[in-house]
């Protein structure tokens, strides 16, 4: 098997990235500072789905900025801290296929069945046979786990058979496969035109609006990046099975009808930790009230004053930033993102002028950073806020100071 990724020999960075099927990254692999090319985009991608890379697009080169992400990730999720996208970190986020199938029985699928990134099972197995034996399925292993490999494989045989390229093996895809019984209904989302539907890969202005308005009604709990990855695909499917549509992860007609027809007006709330920053305080007054726990949180936060801060720590005996404030708030049963950049998209934006207790508040301190936002405090009302610094650890300061009025960026509200 060859490997996707670069080779560094004396110095010169020699590219391997341009091979026939760029998504097969060798379980071997390491995608590290200095690499270039397909795979460290799809990197970057799976990483701005997550809320970590933020740059704005996806570069295809591992530089400083995609390293510091890779690290906000790992520490978010409990990997090996170490800024490179090795096995464990790249099969977190779904960019290897492996491993064997752990749950799904049986090798004949029903109407109702849907396999997609992430499945697992039997049938999957049987699915990357089948491609397999009409030569789309090119991996050297049947693994049972439905990866960006065998995605690439149902995608090609969709564009073939002239069947919607969506990458998801539904009804009409397994139909044609031999999978079901060939009776079944086809799903509306899936006979939804490839030009006309939201699916993984996709990046445009309309996946901003879905992932705001999926924000509001609660399915999307990360910042909106205009991105269609992963978290995105798993937030459409929960609301296609609360709204009683086929939960295959595509935005098509029937989600989009869902989606728009209460909420045709969220659309002007994406993207609002940037807009926030760069309305400062015209915003209105009609601000959402803070929620009832807000003085509890308070009161809980001041227990840990004088609690030293550690670069990554989740507490409670030490801190970074946004760890305090996550731990402060999980403690009342609010989950938040794990970087102080991805926190800015969990709540509603307020402006400085209407702040109330509980009200995360945002600062910009390193100059020439990449990321327009790297601080994160929890404002507790007289113009002050508590926050975990990396010279006092938590400690409590003022909000109208030099330092932090001249750096403050924005400011939002956890409902």
């Amino acid at each position: 098997m060859k490997k996707l990724g670069t080779l560094i020999l004396s110095g010169v960075v020699v590219s391997g990235l341009l091979l026939a099927n760029p998504m097969q990254i060798q379980a071997a692999g390491v995608v590290k500072r200095g690499d270039q090319g397909e795979t460290v985009t799809q990197l970057q991608d799976a990483l701005a789905d997550e809320g970590h890379f933020t740059f704005g697009k996806s570069t295809g080169y591992f530089g400083t900025i995609t390293e510091d992400a890779v690290i906000d990730y790992q520490k978010s999720n409990g990997l090996q801290v170490d800024g490179k996208a090795g096995p464990e970190t790249l099969g977190s986020l779904g960019l290897t296929d492996g491993g064997s199938g752990s749950s799904g029985t049986g090798s004949t699928a029903s109407s109702n069945d849907v396999l997609k990134l992430g499945s697992r099972g039997d049938m999957v197995s049987t699915l990357q046979q089948k491609l397999k034996n009409e030569g789309y399925y090119t991996y050297s292993e049947i693994t049972g786990y439905y990866g960006p490999i065998t995605q690439q494989a149902v995608t090609a045989y969709q564009k073939a058979k002239g069947l919607p390229q969506t990458g998801v093996a539904a009804s009409m895809t397994l139909g044609a496969l031999g999978m079901t019984g060939g009776n079944a209904e086809v799903s509306q989302e899936d006979t939804s035109s490839s030009s006309g539907s939201l699916r993984v890969g996709d990046r445009n202005d309309e996946v901003v609006k879905v992932q705001t308005i999926l924000r509001d009604k609660g399915y999307f709990r990360t910042n909106v990046t205009g991105y269609f990855g992963s978290i995105t695909e798993a937030a459409v499917i929960a609301f296609q099975k609360d709204y009683g549509i086929d939960p295959i992860g595509v935005v098509g007609p029937q989600t989009r009808a869902a989606l728009y027809g209460s909420s045709s007006g969220s659309s002007s709330n994406a993207n609002f930790s940037n807009s926030a920053a760069e309305q400062g305080d015209s915003s209105s007054d009609s601000n959402p009230a803070p929620s009832a726990s807000a003085s509890n949180i308070v009161a809980y936060a001041k227990q840990f004053m004088g609690t030293p801060y550690v670069y990554g720590g989740n507490g409670p005996n030490a801190f970074d930033c946004s760890g305090f404030v996550k731990y402060v708030f999980a403690n009342a049963g609010i989950g938040l993102s794990r970087t102080a950049t991805a926190q800015s998209g969990d709540g509603v934006a307020v402006s400085r002028s209407n702040l109330q207790t509980g009200d995360l508040i945002f600062f910009d301190t390193i100059s020439g950073n990449s990321k327009p936002i790297d601080h994160v405090g929890i404002y507790i009302g007289d113009g002050q806020f508590i926050h975990c610094s990396t010279s006092k650890g938590v400690t409590i300061s003022d909000l109208s100071s030099g330092y932090y009025s001249r750096n403050y960026t924005c400011a939002t509200r956890i409902q």
